[in-house]
């Protein structure tokens, strides 16, 4: 769950998803539209980390991620 990461870092992720039958991926709050777009139809879900404790954000942040996320 590195920052830095890129779209075909998180495409490769949604390949091994889709591979391996996994039922969901788990993506940055940035990467959800690309994510839902790869995996339709696929029966994987992606699913948004919300908060990610690495103490980059204050506790506000991490409360206003969460209610915005739901």
């Amino acid at each position: 769950m590195k920052g830095d990461r890129e779209k075909g870092d998180i495409l490769e992720v949604i390949k091994e998803g889709k591979e391996y039958k996994l039922g969901w991926v788990c993506v940055k709050a940035s990467w959800v539209k690309v994510g839902g777009e790869e995996v339709k139809g696929s029966g994987v879900d992606v699913w948004r980390v919300m908060g990610f404790g690495v103490g980059g954000r204050r506790w506000e942040r991490k409360g206003f991620e969460r209610k915005d996320g739901m």
